[in-house]
């Protein structure tokens, strides 16, 4: 297990971190000593998500990118080296490789949450193992307890107390404050602000720049439009837009 150095403001900053697992906090999270045990691991999602991901992977660790997988007909691959694949084929493609152990990473961002959730329950039944990717240049404290498949990308803030839920994903420059509940799936956007004791219930979307005030609670599936300040509790199901946040429709 890794030594986590604190800095001045008694926060833990990790070493970037891909490892393997079901829940760990920060204090537990093991690094790329687990991933070694791969032999590569494959990204589904074929867009700009992806290529985040990779590059937190390619800036700290040497597990190979062995495919990328994803259904639109209309991409190419992201990379000279990766070959591109249909994902109605990956049976076929996990058939030849029965000798290897892969891990995974699903990039489906945006209010993707439940497809992300869905598909990576998929391709854990089929023997794949879901990765946590988790970027040095965000700040952690060290009792967080981070959900599988997770991933906190550079410059987000994850405080004390904070629970973050499985294949979820805390974009760049995202702030969770302390003792926030982030449910499976939930998508917290670039430089969202989660003030301290939210539950955000499973597979909502708080886009870009949004700010939720303290004690606040978001249904499940629910939308929170960029730049959005919520002083209220969202329902399941609806999205809410503007400063302050107000009822747009349901979903």
């Amino acid at each position: 297990m890794q030594a986590l150095a604190s800095n001045a403001q008694g926060y833990f900053k990790p070493e970037a971190t891909l490892f393997c697992g079901n829940m760990a906090t920060m204090n537990e999270i093991r690094t790329k000593t687990e991933a070694s045990n791969l032999d590569g691991y494959i990204i589904w999602g074929a867009k700009g998500h992806g290529k985040v991901c990779r590059s937190i992977v390619d800036r700290e660790y040497g597990l190979e990118l062995v495919a990328l997988f994803d259904n639109n007909e209309t991409l190419i691959s992201l990379y000279q080296d990766v070959i591109l694949h249909r994902g109605r084929i990956i049976d076929s493609w996990l058939s030849d490789k029965r000798n290897h152990r892969f891990g995974f990473i699903v990039a489906i961002g945006g209010d993707g949450g439940e497809a992300r959730v869905q598909l990576s329950e998929s391709l854990e039944l089929k023997g794949l193992t879901p990765l946590f990717a988790i970027d040095s240049r965000s700040i952690i404290d060290d009792d967080v307890t981070i959900g599988k498949g997770s991933q906190i990308f550079g410059g987000a803030q994850v405080s004390t107390g904070s629970i973050i839920g499985e294949y979820s994903l805390i974009n760049h420059n995202a702030n969770v404050d302390h003792d926030c509940i982030i449910g499976k799936g939930v998508h917290i956007g670039p430089g969202a602000t989660m003030a301290g004791e939210i539950t955000v219930e499973d597979y909502a979307f708080i886009a870009a720049g949004a700010t939720v005030l303290p004690s606040m609670h978001i249904g499940q599936s629910s939308v929170i439009g960029a730049g959005a300040v919520v002083t209220k509790n969202v329902p399941p199901n609806t999205v809410v837009v503007g400063n302050p946040a107000r009822f747009m429709r349901t979903i």
